[in-house]
């Protein structure tokens, strides 16, 4: 099909996403790297190789509550792994404001201040984790309870 211009602004205009969409899966046709099978479904493919998998498979996905609880299953039972416990230290020392409490302490230098913000902020982070597990299991439980799921 032969395109000019004005065909080409009429289809750009018309829907500006799905001109997008299409332009990328024409190119990607045109160098060999999509292949669209019988369905209409559309699978990338490297040069050499096989499907790219761009979400993954559908039986090793785990919803979100599962991972929140099953997270604070493992954290109750046998802590926080290394590199968890790495990575929330360093997420908690970056403090935005003082709690009251620490910022009225008159006698305290504020590299005190700041450290004592940092301790109270990992705490704090870990006690969500703990936390968010328990009250997605109440959340859960309120779901099979009603029959639906809570509104907010």
């Amino acid at each position: 099909m032969k395109s000019t211009r004005r065909t080409f602004f009429g289809f750009m205009g018309a829907a500006p996403i799905a001109a997008k969409a299409a332009a990328d899966a024409e190119i990607a046709k045109g160098i060999g790297m999509i292949n669209i099978n019988g369905l209409g479904d559309a699978s990338l493919r490297l040069p050499g190789g096989g499907p790219i998998a761009d979400e993954p498979a559908k039986e090793a996905y785990i919803p979100y509550e599962k991972r929140i609880m099953g997270a604070a299953d493992y954290i109750k039972t046998f802590g926080i792994p290394a590199s968890i416990d790495a990575r929330m230290r360093d997420e908690a020392r970056y403090v935005h404001c003082l709690d009251p409490d620490i910022a009225c302490k008159a006698s305290w230098s504020m590299s005190v201040k700041i450290m004592t913000q940092r301790q109270r902020n990992y705490e704090r982070a870990i006690e969500r984790i703990k936390s968010a597990g328990w009250q997605e299991r109440g959340r859960q439980s309120l779901k099979k309870f009603l029959g639906f799921d809570w509104p907010w």
